[in-house]
């Protein structure tokens, strides 16, 4: 059995190089998703159904949860690739973790173009974008459990050695 190799920060967060197996993996989305999930899908609605919530308020925290998505978007991309990696699978089915940033701006262009706070009303020609953000949102989650779940190759594949493992070199043979 090879020697583990160190966990190297930068690496792990923000290249596409390389495998990650499914714990590391697991242990860096899921809560990412659950956080996210409940403040955007929880927590907003219910600022906007409480009486003496100001517009300002809930606006504040859905600023807030699109600052930390946009900043948390490549890592969330990266770590995928390098699972789907694992996996023996190419990057490109990871591509809608970074689409849902369409979905922020077609909202925003909304908000902007239309005064009112109305749903149909604000999303009423912006629509298309909105539902295929969230269906693009639902398949990252969907794609993120599915990772999760799969075990990877167990030896090394056209992606790298297993994860963990270093390869055998000559510092090994001497």
């Amino acid at each position: 059995m090879a020697a583990k190799a160190p966990f190297i920060f930068w690496s792990f967060f923000f290249s596409t190089r390389g495998r990650v197996s499914r714990v590391p993996f697991a242990i860096f989305q899921i809560p990412i998703l659950l956080i996210l999930f409940v403040v955007a899908w929880m927590v907003v609605p219910h600022l906007l159904q409480q009486r003496g919530v100001t517009d300002k308020s809930w606006m504040v925290v859905s600023a807030v949860n699109g600052v930390v998505s946009v900043l948390l978007m490549w890592p969330r991309f990266s770590v995928t690739v390098k699972r789907l990696h694992d996996v023996g699978w190419p990057w490109w089915p990871a591509v809608p973790i970074l689409l849902p940033l369409l979905n922020s701006l077609a909202a925003g262009v909304a908000n902007y173009l239309d005064a009112s706070s109305d749903f149909q009303t604000m999303y009423g020609r912006w629509a298309g974008f909105y539902w295929i953000g969230n269906g693009l949102a639902l398949y990252a989650v969907g794609l993120v459990f599915a990772l999760a779940l799969l075990p990877g190759d167990r030896d090394g594949n056209r992606y790298g050695q297993a994860p963990g493992e270093i390869a055998k070199g000559a510092s090994d043979i001497f």
